[in-house]
Order: C-alpha cells, then structure tokens, then sequence
C-alpha cells in the first residue's frame, strides 16, 4: 500500500513538473527589463518588486529552479495580481504572462493553503451558483426583496454585515440595485425577417447584465439588428467560465466552456457577440484552454474564432449606423480583457467618434485597470479601492461627465469610484451611448 501511494506520489509530481518545464521558456522570455513594471497597478501602487510581473515571474522561476517552495507568501504575491495582462501589451520581449500565472495558480492548487473565506466563496458561490442558472436568477430575486423590503437600510444602518466581514460590508454597499428579471430573448418574427441580410448573430447576454443593467443589453441587440443582422439568444447558454478560471477552478471552468459551446453549436450562429469584455476575453482563448480535449478541442478552437466584441462587430457595419446629436462630455475608459486580453483599441474610440455632439476627453492612463478585476474588489477589496482611486483621480482630472467603457465589471467598479469620492459622474456601456445617438435619429 504504501508503495502504491509513493507511486502516485512520483507520478503526480512527473506530471506536474511536465507542465513546469512545458512553459520554462516562456519564463526565459523575460529579461527582466523593468518596462512592464508601469502598467502594472499593483506595482503602481505598492511599489514592491515581488507585485511586479517581472517579480512573480522571477519567483516562478526559482520554484522550478528549486530555490522556493510555494508557500503562503508565494501566494500572496499572486493572489495581488489583477490578471489585467497589461504587462503583456507593454512587453517588448511579447512574454505571454497569463499561461505563466495560469500554470502558478495550480501550483498554488496543489501546495498553498487555502483561507477558511476562500474555501467558503468557492464551495457556494463558484460551485453551487454560478454554474447553475437557475440558482444564481434565484438570489438575485433574494437580493431585490432584500434591497425592496427595507432589510437593506436596516442592515446598513446597524453595520450588522461588518460583525461578520469587512470585505462583505464594503461590497454590499456599493452592490447596484437589481433592474429586473426578463432575460432578454430572441425575437422569432424578427429573426426570420433578417436571416436573408447580413449576419447570423449569437449573443451572450451575460451572467448578471440581465439584472443589472438589462438596458444595455436590450441596446446591443437594437444595434444588432441595425446591422441588418439576426440575433439567436440561445435559452440554454451558460456562464462562460471566467468566473471560475480567474479563481483556481480550472475543472469547472472548462465545464462552463463546453456547455456554453453546446448552446451556441446548436444555433449554427456566423459570429457569437458579447458586450462583456471579459467573457470575450475567456471565449476568445477556448481552443487553447481545451486543446487538449479530444472531443471539444477543435469545436473549441472554431467556436474561439467566431467570438467578437460588440464595438469589434459593429466597425464593419459602419455605413448602417446613422447617429444623431449627443451632448455630453465623455471619457473613455479601457476595459483591460478588451484592451490588453482581445487586443481591442480602437473600434470604441472609432464608433464614439462618429457621435455629433460628444466631447471626447483623453484620459490619462486610460488602459490602466479600475481595480474590478473580476471578482479582485471582492477577495483583494483594499488593493482594489486604491487602485480605483488613481483611475477615479484621473478622470476628475479630465473634466468629463460621462465615463464609457464595455464591460460590466468596469461599470460597477466606476460607480463605486463616484459614489465614494461624491461625484455627479455617470458611466455607462458604450452600447447605452451609440443607441442613445441611434433612437436620436429615429425620433
């Protein structure tokens, strides 16, 4: 027995050493020049060597060099990352750091500790909600009785939730209130109308977009069907999984994935569109995150090739977006899984300068992170707030009044930003602009 336990033991740590040395060279990449150290936030703001991309990318090579042990401090460091690869589009050497970080967080699997407040966040949230959508509409309809009933304002006024956490105090008073519950559909009539014109459209209306900010998605698909485009909905697409990669739970996350191309293969869609940047970044990297899948790897990699972000659509359907006057004062901020994940700069940029009326400002290190980090400003929230406060800092400066930006996560995070420093600021979905300018025209 024991024999047979050492045995697993060996092949356990072959197995993973395989994968070590399998990005060795990615890890030479780097030469350490420093130029990545200023697009990094959390360098930015705590200015430590081991917050830096070239830090954690030192102290993965000395793990496979032999010199550390993955430790609890080995986790800290990573676990500061905000994933935001904007290192990567400052590179000059082209390090693809996300493999890297990927391959250090199952190490981190594997030997790091784990908190109790993590273990309890992954087994409920990650595991038990997330990839059932039934649940998660569930406690949203929770969370608007909560927000209705009056149980929120007592709860606050009694700071109740800080007996409990800190952190959950603190991300509870800047949740958004929940707009509503239909889940935006496909529209058959309308559907067979376009089938003949432009494009066949697969939208991923999102985990949360339909309870949070449900206008924003019913103005993607408005300017979908401009395009001349049809618009499928598919009922039983799933989370796309980013939730999970970012937190450690890669089985689950690939779990996500297969769902989410079975609802999308089935339609038979031309281009699969989300207005969620990252969720665009997750389907974007399918074919590489289940190349190893000898029955979705190749339905994976076609189904990657097809994904487009709203504005990245929308470009190349210019001449039938005609947009009327809008006066605002705007800055536009880059969602780092649209900027620095999918490589998307311009388009936003191209479509917000088509609107009459609006006063573009440039905003000073408008690629730099908000701090959202996916779920960051709720397991990292005081790293989170400092970062955002720089972002928040910047956009004062500018003098804008409006703040556009593609993605969710960023929108929330914003209007944390406002609220907290007590701006009359508004940020919005570049969809909520372009579709304002469009009904603009029609009126």
């Amino acid at each position: 027995m024991i024999i047979v336990v050492i045995g697993l033991c060996l092949i356990k740590t072959a197995q993973m050493a395989q994968q070590i040395q399998f990005n060795y060279d990615r890890i030479l990449d780097c030469i350490h020049c420093g130029l990545c150290l200023t697009q990094c936030p959390s360098y930015v703001v705590l200015g430590t060597e081991m917050d830096s991309p070239r830090g954690r990318i030192f102290m993965m090579k000395s793990v496979v060099d032999g010199r550390i042990d993955v430790t609890r401090t080995f986790k800290k460091h990573f676990d500061l990352c905000l994933a935001c690869r904007g290192c990567e589009t400052a590179c000059p050497s082209g390090v693809l750091y996300h493999p890297l970080l990927e391959t250090a967080q199952q190490l981190i699997i594997e030997n790091a500790p784990v908190s109790i407040s993590e273990r309890f966040f992954k087994a409920l949230i990650l595991r038990r909600i997330f990839p059932f959508p039934a649940r998660l509409r569930m406690i949203f309809r929770l969370i608007w009785l909560y927000q209705r009933s009056g149980l929120q304002k007592l709860v606050r006024a009694t700071g109740l939730l800080r007996l409990f956490s800190k952190n959950i105090d603190t991300a509870e008073r800047f949740l958004p209130s929940i707009a509503g519950f239909s889940l935006l559909q496909s529209s058959n009539k309308d559907n067979i109308a376009n089938f003949r014109k432009n494009r066949k459209i697969g939208f991923l209306r999102g985990c949360v977009m339909d309870y949070f900010y449900p206008e924003s998605n019913r103005a993607t698909l408005r300017l979908l069907k401009k395009c001349g485009c049809a618009v499928i909905i598919p009922e039983r697409q799933h989370c796309c999984g980013a939730v999970h990669l970012h937190n450690r739970e890669h089985e689950l996350a690939k779990e996500c994935i297969r769902k989410t191309i079975d609802a999308f293969e089935n339609e038979n869609v031309d281009f699969v569109v989300t207005n969620a940047a990252g969720c665009g970044a997750m389907m974007k990297e399918y074919g590489a995150l289940l190349s190893d899948d000898p029955e979705y790897a190749e339905r994976a990699a076609r189904f990657s090739e097809k994904v487009k972000d709203i504005s990245e659509f929308l470009v190349d359907f210019i001449p039938n977006l005609h947009f009327g006057t809008v006066n605002k004062t705007v800055v536009y901020d880059d969602p780092c899984h649209l900027i620095h994940g999918q490589k998307v700069s311009q388009p936003p940029r191209l479509l917000l300068e088509l609107v009459p009326g609006l006063d573009i400002r440039p905003l000073y290190e408008a690629e730099m992170c908000c701090g959202s980090g996916g779920t960051f400003n709720i397991t990292q929230p005081k790293l989170s707030l400092q970062v955002l406060q720089r972002k928040i800092d910047n956009i004062k400066r500018s003098g804008a009044d409006t703040v556009v930006t593609a993605n969710i996560g960023c929108i929330i995070q914003l209007e944390r930003g406002a609220q907290m420093n007590g701006l009359n600021l508004h940020v919005c979905h570049i969809v909520d602009i372009l579709d304002e300018a469009l009904r603009d025209t029609e009126s």
